[in-house]
């Protein structure tokens, strides 16, 4: 788009959106349940002190409901850079700098590249390699050897150490999770399998059954996986997209 009216479009989905709230509220009065006031904060879900913002102490959560990014599936950032840019003012070397941070990023620089690579095959405990299970350990490895072998382009190189960061990040939010939920209270967490490409073949990251596994470690029992359909809306891309998503009914040990 050439010279878009970038604020008039803007409004455009400010009105939408509030008549949406409208037709809320003209029928708010018939909900059987009480609105309850959220609280809302710019955190870190790996973060303890993000916990301590919200007042949220060991044992005092009675429910969580998330959904958490999928490994390396998309772009984040990308899909709001103009709203950023619009809103906030966030230059694209900002913008750079929050998506290498964020869970399920895809941007990864050289350096922390190689030493996530070499972590990975020395088995570093101050990433979290030693307390993921194995079998997750021994998947990326076999990634890695099978890109190695083959040629592949940066993205696909950079897969093995992304994956990695993402699975021990995902750890670290469990944790906390577990930390602050009640002793038999529950977590829904809604996640996806993605796939990648290694030694020429195509393979899915199991996503879904590698955090359930890594949930284990971390405090719960796995109550249920609930299977739930997408609405795959852009039929371009349909041959990359995920198409089914598990819930993870998890319960506090």
């Amino acid at each position: 788009i050439e010279d878009a009216p970038v604020l008039e479009m803007f409004t455009e989905k400010v009105f939408e959106q509030l008549n949406c709230l409208r037709r809320y509220w003209s029928v708010k009065a018939y909900c059987p349940s009480t609105n309850i006031s959220p609280k809302i904060v710019l955190g870190d879900s790996r973060d303890l002190k993000t916990y301590d913002i919200l007042d949220l102490a060991s044992g005092t959560v009675d429910a969580i409901v998330t959904s958490p990014p999928y490994a390396t599936a998309l772009p984040y950032i990308d899909t709001d850079r103009l709203s950023l840019l619009f809103l906030f003012g966030i230059n694209s070397t900002e913008r750079g700098l929050l998506e290498r941070h964020l869970t399920g990023s895809r941007e990864i620089l050289k350096g922390e590249k190689t030493e996530l690579e070499e972590k990975l095959f020395n088995g570093s405990s101050d990433l979290g390699t030693q307390d993921l299970p194995i079998n997750i350990v021994t998947f990326l490895q076999e990634i890695y050897v099978g890109n190695q072998r083959s040629e592949v382009g940066f993205r696909k190189k950079n897969v093995p150490s992304l994956l990695l960061r993402y699975f021990a990040d995902m750890r670290a939010t469990l944790t906390r999770m577990a930390y602050v939920l009640k002793p038999g209270a529950s977590a829904f967490v809604v996640l996806g399998d993605s796939k990648t490409s290694a030694g020429g073949r195509r393979v899915t990251i199991p996503t879904t059954e590698f955090v359930s596994q890594i949930a284990l470690t971390c405090g719960f029992s796995l109550q249920e996986k609930v299977p739930i359909s997408v609405t795959t809306e852009n039929m371009k891309h349909i041959k990359n997209s995920i198409t089914e998503n598990t819930i993870l009914h998890l319960v506090k040990m």
